[in-house]
């Protein structure tokens, strides 16, 4: 009996081996660090049908890594120091949607796009075929370098630029009572989508408020009569209590 649960093992054992794809490439010597951790290091493995797309979905990886230490760092700090603001709430929400659009939101932050295979430590690739299917696939490793004091920058860059971003949204919102002209009105609705865009949490209700109250102002400007003497006639643009141009 004990021969016969060998025997079986030793046959399935071998058709394991059999089914997993067979290396038949690779840039050298497997690294130790390959699928594994080191401080100071985002270590990522990309895949593809051809080495170049797996190279470009590493990268991609390393993005998405380092957009997320940066969400946890914030998330972390903000519950540490009780701060009175949206990170623990949005954090989640901003990470899906950062990372779903990571290729066109990357470029507001300098670091991810100076991120390139370059500046990698180390890397390796290999290439597999799988004899079932008849396909063959690229891994590609990278060791890319990514200290703390970079993620603490990362960090206070993200604090600074979502300050920024609600101090935006406050004035925009003050300013609806004293826009001078029309001009100021488009000019601000479009700072406000912009807004829209990049808000992730309960802002966005708020950004879509103070659009809907500059789109009023249309309704409310009037062309008023200032003087109808012989031979002039004159108006002025008002909106409420004041003339704007």
């Amino acid at each position: 009996m004990k021969k016969l649960t060998c025997v079986a093992l030793f046959l399935l054992a071998g058709v394991v081996a059999f089914a997993q794809p067979k290396v038949v490439d690779k840039s050298g010597k497997k690294p130790n660090w390959v699928n594994g951790l080191e401080k100071d290091f985002v270590i990522v493995s990309g895949s593809g049908s051809t080495i170049e797309e797996a190279q470009k979905n590493a990268l991609m990886l390393i993005k998405e890594r380092i957009v997320l230490s940066v969400a946890e760092n914030v998330k972390a700090k903000s519950e540490m120091t009780k701060e009175e603001s949206s990170y623990n709430s949005s954090v989640s929400t901003f990470l899906e949607k950062y990372s779903s659009q990571v290729t066109s939101q990357s470029g507001k932050v300098p670091y991810l796009q100076g991120i390139s295979l370059s500046n990698a430590n180390e890397y390796y690739w290999e290439k597999l075929y799988d004899k079932t299917t008849n396909k063959t696939v690229f891994n590609y490793h990278i060791k890319y370098p990514f200290p703390e004091f970079e993620l603490q920058k990362l960090v206070s860059d993200f604090k600074l630029r979502d300050r920024e971003m609600t101090d935006n949204l406050n004035r925009l919102e003050a300013e609806v009572d004293t826009v001078s002209s029309i001009e100021q009105i488009e000019k601000n609705i479009d700072e406000l989508k912009a807004l829209q865009d990049a808000f992730v949490d309960a802002r966005q209700d708020k950004v879509n408020v103070v659009i809907a109250r500059y789109k009023n102002l249309y309704q409310s400007i009037e062309l008023t009569e200032v003087d109808n003497s012989r031979g002039k006639l004159k108006f002025t643009l008002r909106l409420g209590n004041r003339n704007i141009s």
